[in-house]
């Protein structure tokens, strides 16, 4: 993942978690629905273009480009590790938000750091905006992941 990314995905929690900290909102059963729909239908997206970029000539064209923050590794390493962090990412919240659900009234501390609800799953969109924004310039620029 390239640094920027990493220091806006940071930014990004940290900002939204100070406001929905200070704001101090409740979230009921449909946040916890929707956001786990949304989390799926992510994950569906994502797989469905892993699918169709398998199937590519670009494939070898990004196995043999060098990644330019990283020289030993190429694009193709880099789009790979984007898709493992966001599969995982929203496999994870998945699960974090079905035990949240199951737990929430058991357990006060749920209640105390229910706050990283939201910037988790902006945390969870950005990340799906930046595959989103890879794969559609690996298909709309010519140039892109050929060697230079």
């Amino acid at each position: 993942m390239d640094k920027i990314d990493k220091i806006i995905i940071a930014i990004i929690f940290v900002l939204f978690s100070v406001i929905f900290f200070f704001l101090k909102l409740t979230y009921d059963d449909s946040f916890y629905g929707n956001s786990i729909t949304f989390l799926s239908i992510t994950i569906g997206f994502t797989m469905t273009s892993l699918s169709i970029l398998y199937n590519t000539d670009s494939v070898k064209k990004l196995a043999k480009s060098k990644d330019a923050e990283k020289k030993n590794y190429t694009v193709l390493h880099r789009l790979g590790a984007y898709y493992y962090i966001q599969i995982n990412f929203s496999v994870f919240l998945i699960l974090f938000y079905q035990i949240e659900k199951l737990l929430i009234n058991k357990f006060e501390v749920l209640n105390i750091i229910s706050f990283i609800n939201f910037p988790l799953l902006l945390c969870n969109c950005f990340l799906t905006i930046i595959l989103v924004k890879f794969f559609i310039k690996l298909f709309t620029h010519p140039n892109f992941g050929k060697e230079t």
